[in-house]
């Protein structure tokens, strides 16, 4: 759903898989490598993580919106970038474990095919509606979404 914001307004980003890759071997070495004391708890990692993410996001997108960058740039940099990155952080391309049952858990996780749509889709629409390709697609107040 998140790349689908980003088709939506004309532009690409090649860089997803690395940005994933990097913050997945982020994750691994903060538990497994550098254990950091009470910071080691799956939930507090997974959320450092995901501050990290959106930092990379905001940054590539900062670029993109500010200095009219083409998004093909920025993110094939951005890939090339992080795929370094993660082969430095991994040494090399060596695999981390064993994961704390706690970060497994939470990776296996089931969550119900029927709160996607009716919490994401609404959004969505209203947020691609907002874009110059999308203008006539907002929601209104008496609009239902059936998903």
């Amino acid at each position: 759903l998140g790349m689908l914001l980003v088709i939506v307004s004309g532009h690409i980003d090649l860089s997803v898989g690395s940005v994933a890759g990097f913050i997945g071997a982020l994750a691994a070495m903060m538990m497994v490598i550098w254990p950091l004391g009470p910071f080691s708890n799956p939930l507090v990692v997974s959320i450092i993580c995901l501050i990290v993410g959106g930092a990379i996001g905001a940054a590539q997108g900062y670029w993109i919106a500010y200095h009219r960058i083409p998004s093909f740039i920025v993110t094939l940099a951005g890939m090339l970038i992080f795929r370094g990155i993660c082969q430095a952080l991994l040494g090399g391309g060596s695999s981390v474990g064993p994961l704390p049952d706690g970060f497994k858990a939470l990776s296996s996780g089931f969550i119900p095919d029927v709160i996607g749509p009716l919490t994401l889709i609404p959004p969505t629409v209203n947020a691609a509606g907002k874009t110059i390709m999308g203008s006539g697609l907002t929601l209104h107040m008496t609009t239902i979404v059936l998903g």
